[in-house]
């Protein structure tokens, strides 16, 4: 209990502090672990699991309204959008994986760093069951974050308008619906429940393989059908978004300090025998997805370039960006785009991670 509120308290202070408008937040509690991790410090499995399920519940349920009610509106960009970013980084690890013989967890590893998901590093490391995963995780997030944020504030600098985002969370008609439990703990409980039992089915895939969507996929689809829902008959499935918040940022917390501490002690063993290559490695990823989304979004589509942006940045599943891109957009087509893009590309990363490691092993 000691180191782990130590490397918190660490973390947050530290990640808290910003170069040129750019902070890493929570998550500098991932290279914080791996600092302590590579001094032989260790936590519970336990804590790192329930980490996990505190984590996607509630950006799944977060994200349920707002994703059916921004569909609407260029919703063919935005699912092609958010498939051909996560598509186009799985494609290149393969390609990385085959031609250079990456060991495939540390594939994996360096695939979900690069899009800065954590949710895709939940389910490449249950499919791989190898600290390889969180290690090149490690490598490749950094750049990953940095490297998306500045992308995006590089192109948005086009736009002339800078204000600050209005900020609108819309509610419900006036219809009271009966709520059991205030704290949401109920609802929280029974959306885990139903997320496990979705990622304990298998679907069947080409040549006898399967894939299932484990606890963070299961989840988080669980999530967005509970936050779409929003109630059954007269009862509420509501939880209060000031509790979501803080159950997200506890559960990511558990989560990416277990993954860190556990990916500590090989990840200076994993640059030693692989090289600086794997930054090179990692930032390939990370620009040429983007790349490609930039030439979809503004050549092919009717999407502004703020809308375009936050697309990207949705599908590149980046927090960073869309706080940067936040600052250059006068109303809420940013983060319209990122709400409706993001929960797509998440859901492609959960997916597309475990074919890759079932078609490289």
């Amino acid at each position: 209990m000691l180191i782990l509120f130590v490397i918190l308290i660490i973390s947050y202070l530290l990640g808290n502090i910003k170069i040129k408008g750019v902070s890493f937040g929570p998550s500098m509690i991932m290279l914080v672990s791996l600092v302590f991790g590579h001094f032989g410090y260790r936590i519970s499995d336990q804590i790192k699991s329930l980490g996990l399920l505190l984590f996607v519940c509630p950006l799944g349920i977060t994200a349920g309204p707002a994703f059916l009610h921004n569909f609407k509106r260029n919703a063919r960009i935005y699912i092609i959008n958010g498939f051909i970013i996560v598509f186009s980084a799985a494609l290149l690890t393969f390609v990385l994986i085959k031609k250079t013989g990456l060991d495939p967890a540390l594939a994996l590893g360096l695939f979900t760093g690069s899009l800065t998901s954590t949710p895709g590093l939940a389910a490449a490391s249950e499919v791989s069951q190898s600290p390889l995963t969180v290690a090149g995780y490690g490598i490749s997030y950094p750049f990953g974050v940095i490297g998306v944020t500045l992308f995006c504030q590089l192109f948005a600098r086009k736009e002339k308008s800078v204000q600050e985002m209005q900020k609108t969370e819309k509610k419900e008609n006036e219809r009271q619906y009966y709520l059991i439990d205030r704290s949401g703990i109920l609802n929280f409980s029974i959306t885990i429940v139903l997320g496990i039992l979705i990622g304990m089915i298998r679907i069947p895939l080409p040549h006898g393989l399967s894939f299932s969507f484990g606890n963070a996929g299961g989840t988080l689809i669980a999530g967005l059908i509970m936050g779409s829902i929003r109630h059954i008959g007269g009862l509420s499935l509501a939880i209060d978004d000031h509790v979501l918040g803080v159950i997200k940022d506890l559960g990511l917390s558990f989560f990416l300090l277990g993954s860190g501490l556990e990916a500590g002690s090989e990840i200076v063993a994993i640059l030693r025998q692989h090289g600086v290559i794997l930054l090179f490695y990692g930032a390939l990823i990370t620009l040429l997805p983007m790349l490609v989304s930039y030439f979809i979004t503004m050549k092919l589509s009717r999407l502004g370039l703020l809308e375009a942006l936050g697309s990207i940045s949705g599908g590149m599943t980046s927090t960073p960006a869309l706080a940067a891109l936040s600052q250059h957009d006068s109303g809420n087509r940013v983060v319209s785009a990122y709400i409706a893009t993001y929960p797509i590309a998440l859901i492609s990363v959960v997916i597309l991670t475990q074919i890759i490691y079932l078609l490289s092993i």
